[in-house]
């Protein structure tokens, strides 16, 4: 998936509906989440974006399909929220980590 997955897949879904599809914000962004009955949530500033989006890659390349599966998935739903915490871009971040992890193979 190239240098930036994260990037490739954000550009590839939303290509059509935004310029900057694939580009990571330069904002900070914090939300107020229903899920959370309300609480924010601040997300990854965009100086550490990068940092952070490597950092999971390297700990997804460590994974190995022949851990026990309990000791997988564990390590897997951390790096996931990991990753969805860095919100790198502007919108659409929620189906492009959901794309990531379907077409995520561990190697």
């Amino acid at each position: 998936m190239g240098n930036n997955p994260h990037r490739e897949v954000h550009r590839i879904i939303f290509d059509s509906l935004f310029d900057w599809a694939g580009e990571f914000r330069t904002i900070p962004v914090i939300k107020h989440e229903e899920v959370l009955d309300g609480d924010m949530v601040r997300y990854a500033h965009p100086n550490q974006i990068k940092k952070e989006l490597d950092e999971a890659s390297r700990e997804i390349a460590k994974l190995k399909k022949s851990e026990p599966k309990q000791d997988l998935l564990f390590k897997l739903v951390r790096i996931i929220a990991k990753i969805w915490q860095t919100y790198p871009f502007r919108e659409g971040y929620t189906r492009t980590v959901i794309s990531f992890i379907v077409l995520l193979q561990v190697s």
